[in-house]
């Protein structure tokens, strides 16, 4: 995983553990990047 893709994950974690979805433009920008957001959401997020 690159750095990039750390910053990214760091930030989307931090809104699913708040129990926030993230943004769309970052859903995007971590697609771009070949991740796996849904299972990284299914992973991470706390209703």
């Amino acid at each position: 995983m690159t750095a990039y893709q750390e910053r990214l994950l760091d930030e989307a974690k931090d809104m699913w553990e708040r129990g926030h979805r993230i943004p769309t433009h970052l859903y995007a920008l971590m697609a771009q990047e070949g991740m796996d957001v849904q299972t990284l959401e299914e992973t991470y997020y706390k209703e």
